[in-house]
């Protein structure tokens, strides 16, 4: 499942949008015995002497515990992925993949 990246306006000065970056691009691959989730390094994207490649968080469907699926304020989808020991990975997507994040949902509550 593949998300680009989600900018929203941040302000307008003399006719020209400034945008911010709430979610940088990343994709969410499901495999037969993990969850491979790739995200692009936002914070490093810009600077100089950057070089290709991102974040790889690569999880054993074994670990996920539980995941859940919530509406947040900004029109968008947050998909949390349950571990042991409290701890969780969040990702956001945009409401056009509503669909596609249930269906990964359900998915992973299958093999679970």
């Amino acid at each position: 499942m593949l998300q680009p990246e989600i900018r929203v306006e941040a302000f307008r000065l003399l006719g020209n949008s400034f945008f911010r970056t709430l979610c940088a691009p990343h994709i969410s691959i499901l495999t037969d015995r993990e969850l491979i989730l790739v995200q692009d390094g936002a914070a490093k994207r810009w600077g100089k002497n950057v070089q290709y490649g991102g974040i790889w968080n690569y999880i054993p469907l074994d670990k996920i515990t539980s995941i859940s699926l919530a509406d947040t304020q900004d029109d968008l989808v947050s998909m949390s992925i349950h571990l042991p020991g409290d701890d969780c990975i969040d990702s956001l997507f945009s409401v056009s993949n509503r669909q596609e994040a249930e269906m990964l949902q359900s998915r992973i509550e299958a093999v679970l």
